[in-house]
Parts: C-alpha cells; structure tokens; sequence
C-alpha cells in the first residue's frame, strides 16, 4: 500500500512539472494536472491540498536535483574559467528544462522576500564557503566584492531570459519557440565570452 501511495504520488510530481513547465505556475490548472496523471481531481487534493503546496513540492524535488550538482562544480578543484564555464552550462541546461522555476522564485521574492533564501538555508548552503571556494579559484588575490559581483552577473544572465521567457520570445523572435531553444543554447557561449572578459578568466 505504502509503496502504490508513493508511486501515485510521483506520477502527480510528474505530470505537475510537466504541467508547470508548459503553462508556467499562474497557467497550470489542478484538473489538468489531475488528467495528466490518470487521477480524479479529488484524489490529487488528497495528496495536495493546494496548487502552491503541489509546485513548492515539484520546486524542492528539481532544486534536490541541480543544488547538488551546482555545489559540487563550485568545490571541485578545476580551474576557475572552467568552473564558471561549467557553471553557466548547468545554468542554463537547468532552466531550459525548468523555465518555471526563476518566475516562480522571483514571484515568491515579491510575495515572501526570505522565501529563497530561508530554503537555501535549509539545504545547507552556505554562501561564505560558495564565496570562499570561488576566490580561491583566482592566482592572485581579490577581493570578496569582486566575486560577489561575479556570482551576481552570472546570475543574472543566465536567469534573466528565462524569467522574461514569454515576452522576449514574442517580441524578438516573433513566438518561433525553436528559434528561441537555439538562441538560448547559444547564450551559453555569448555569457561565458561576457564574464571571461570582465573577470579576466
């Protein structure tokens, strides 16, 4: 019983993300996702009492998946052009499958300021050693503002696109979504050649 309970449960993960992921958190609709599924709508509120409490868990499932594997690009012992190279890549192959995700984040930034930053917290992240690690990284030394700057910039031109996904798509690439997968799979090496530059990688 247990483990049909658990199965049920990830087929309803399942088809949210891909539910979330089609028709981002505000166009995503219980019944659909319950179709999705194979399930009746009463039966998935059994399990989710509410849309938010449904994607908060597809959210924590997927962040379980890329915040390991960010963390250990981050402390591995490559040099530092390839570990910003590397980091960019994840980044951005994260997203692209993931679209869903900034919007989420910095629509519960708006909403709860401390919503990201309490769940980092409580995966164990720790942003001094993530800085720390980074320094490091550079032959000579440089200041913590100076990496803080880093992580910023790269933040922000890896998520940026995805966060303004559907006006960017419309406006500039007229709704052509394979136009738009090229553009962003290109991105990877227009970033990498941005921060490169700027940081003297």
């Amino acid at each position: 019983m247990a483990s049909e309970t658990s199965q049920t449960k990830q087929i309803i993960l399942n088809s949210a993300r891909d539910i979330f992921s089609e028709k981002g958190y505000d166009g995503a609709r219980m019944q659909e996702i319950a179709d999705r599924a194979g399930i009746n709508k009463a039966l998935l509120h059994y399990y989710f009492t509410s849309k938010e409490q449904l994607f908060k868990t597809v959210f924590s499932e997927m962040m379980g998946l890329f915040i390991p594997h960010l963390l250990q690009t981050v402390s591995g012992s490559i040099p530092i052009r390839d570990k910003i190279g590397m980091i960019v890549d994840i980044y951005i192959d994260f997203f692209s499958k993931n679209s869903f995700i900034p919007v989420f984040v910095i629509r519960e930034m708006t909403n709860n300021p401390f919503f990201f930053s309490n769940y980092l917290k409580n995966t164990g992240v720790k942003s001094d050693r993530l800085i720390h690690e980074l320094m490091e990284g550079f032959h000579e030394k440089v200041q913590k503002d100076f990496v803080i700057h880093l992580i910023i910039n790269t933040l922000s031109l890896c998520i940026f696109p995805f966060a303004a996904e559907p006006v960017l798509k419309e406006v500039l690439f007229q709704g052509d979504d394979n136009h738009w997968k090229k553009f962003i799979q290109d991105r990877k090496k227009t970033i990498k050649e941005i921060l490169y530059n700027a940081y003297s990688l």
